[in-house]
């Protein structure tokens, strides 16, 4: 069976999987991308973006860590402990949808009463609707398999990774379709509804692994609990740093505006989503693993795990950053221009990415309130640099607070991981001299296409 063989060798099948399911989804959603922007406007991505993420906040301030409980727990393979799993998943996106609703009331309702700006995004007519139709989205989610989440622990990428690639074709194609018939903000609902429910049987059927059922034991609710107080108040300052830049731009910024800066991100998303995916599907469960049956081996394979991922996330960082406006100017016709300058700034954050190592480190090994008080450091400097930063420099100066605010959290976890034994090295600061050598080729590619008249 494929869980008998080496860590090395799941660890090399599932990274090539997930490689490949990171590069074609992202360029499948970059494709659709550029479609979805040449038939709707700049407007219909900045309302999109922000009601995303209220649903996303919902989603992560209900957060009790049902996946870490799965992965972290010796009962993964009991069929009571998987059906007690499912069934608070089910309950969880019962109540993200509810929430959301509510939210979706408030809005309208606060809109109407003139609490919000003239002409930012929070009073755009079609957002408590988008809203509520995220929610559905959520809602269906709830009730795809657990499958899709014993399969990451067992480091079984190779059949999630065609699933929601299957799912995810579909879901743009018919976003496409929508948006060429509608021209309407609401086509790019279609693609997440249309993912979420293409999930709901495959995830079923087409995954090994036992039967989804209802089920409840109280011992599994209490030890997913126990370490969900963590997780809670992790994921709270987690969802500040996810979301607060587009909450706070939202409000100081009109729609077209902030469509700009979601374009910029969905860009810098393109290649920062392939170090966060193998943080969080290879490195964490990998590193859970090595903490269960051989923990000696930890520091070693955290410190190899580190320089390499410092090395490629230097160098494709300055990369990015040194020819972001180029690319956008080439993707994206003349609405999109402004995304050019956020994304070079946008791009220098990625090197903060690095402390997802640190982070895996602290969750293989239950020490989640080390994590919460990273995030709450960095979640706290956010929200009060954000409006410092646009003070002082307008809407580039709230974007620079959005790249840097992770720098005071990552001194703080070498202090915390020192602590554990640890050692701080110079090795720590390879991602800085990689970081200019990515510049420097990214400008030198940069030259030689002005050079060229491309």
């Amino acid at each position: 069976m494929k869980h008998d063989l080496t860590l090395t060798q799941r660890l090399r099948t599932s990274g090539l999987w997930m490689a490949l399911g990171t590069f074609a989804g992202h360029g499948l959603r970059f494709g659709s991308s550029l479609v979805l922007t040449r038939l709707l406007m700049p407007e219909h991505f900045g309302v999109m973006a922000l009601a995303t993420v209220l649903m996303v906040a919902v989603s992560l301030l209900s957060d009790i860590g049902i996946q870490p409980a799965l992965i972290n727990s010796p009962r993964a393979r009991d069929p009571v402990f998987l059906s007690t799993l499912y069934s608070l998943q089910l309950l969880r996106s019962t109540a993200i949808f509810l929430l959301c609703c509510l939210l979706a009331l408030g809005v309208h309702h606060a809109a109407a009463a003139g609490w919000f700006a003239a002409g930012s995004v929070y009073t755009a007519p079609e957002l408590p609707w988008l809203i509520v139709g995220t929610a559905v989205g959520a809602l269906i989610n709830g009730g795809h398999s657990i499958k899709l989440l014993t399969a990451t622990r067992d480091l079984q990428i190779g059949r999630v990774t065609v699933l929601e690639l299957v799912c995810q074709a579909c879901g743009l194609l018919a976003a496409a379709f929508a948006a060429y018939l509608s021209r309407s903000v609401f086509a790019l609902l279609v693609a997440p509804l249309v993912v979420s429910m293409l999930k709901l049987p495959l995830s079923r059927y087409v995954l090994a692994g036992p039967p989804d059922r209802l089920g409840w034991d109280p011992s599994v609710v209490r030890e997913v609990l126990h370490q969900a107080r963590w997780i809670i108040l992790s994921t709270v300052f987690t969802m500040v740093m996810m979301n607060a830049d587009r909450l706070f731009l939202a409000s100081v910024i009109d729609p077209a505006t902030l469509g700009q800066y979601a374009i910029a991100l969905a860009v810098y998303s393109v290649f920062d989503a392939v170090l966060l995916q193998t943080q969080s599907k290879l490195v964490y469960p990998a590193f859970s693993e090595v903490t269960r049956s051989r923990p000696a081996d930890l520091p070693r394979i955290r410190k190899r795990t580190q320089f390499w991922l410092d090395l490629g996330l230097g160098v494709l960082a300055g990369g990015l950053s040194a020819m972001a406006v180029t690319l956008v100017e080439f993707l994206y016709d003349d609405r999109y221009a402004g995304a050019g300058p956020m994304l070079a700034v946008l791009a220098l954050g990625m090197v903060f990415t690095r402390s997802g190592v640190a982070q895996a480190v602290f969750m293989s090994a239950g020490k989640f309130h080390k994590l919460t008080l990273v995030n709450a450091l960095s979640a706290a400097l956010l929200l009060i640099l954000l409006p410092i930063g646009h003070a002082l420099g307008g809407l580039m100066g709230a974007i620079t607070v959005v790249a840097a605010y992770r720098l005071p959290g990552q001194i703080l976890i070498w202090v915390l991981e020192a602590r554990m034994g640890f050692a701080w090295t110079p090795r720590e600061l390879l991602v800085l001299p990689a970081l200019a050598l990515g510049w420097g080729l990214g400008w030198g590619l940069r030259s030689l296409l002005a050079l060229f008249g491309a």
